[in-house]
């Protein structure tokens, strides 16, 4: 679980031969928060899908990121 904007992410991985592949917050489905809408997830920009690989602590970081946001008005 992710807290974002004060509401409880599910954060799934997708895992293939032992790699995480991409991960989904929210099953990267809409995030309504007031008049904003999100669609958050983590992926690789590389081409070769077998060598894509998230290392835990870049999934930790993207974590705290996410933790980190807060509303302005």
């Amino acid at each position: 679980m992710v807290t974002f904007l004060g509401q409880e992410l599910i954060k799934n991985a997708l895992v293939y031969q032992g790699k995480d592949k991409a991960v989904l917050y929210n099953n990267a489905g809409e995030i309504s928060v007031g008049d904003l809408i999100f669609a958050i997830s983590l992926e690789s920009n590389r081409s070769d899908y077998e060598s894509i690989a998230i290392p835990e602590n870049v999934q930790e970081q993207a974590d705290k990121i996410l933790e980190s946001f807060a509303l302005t008005r």
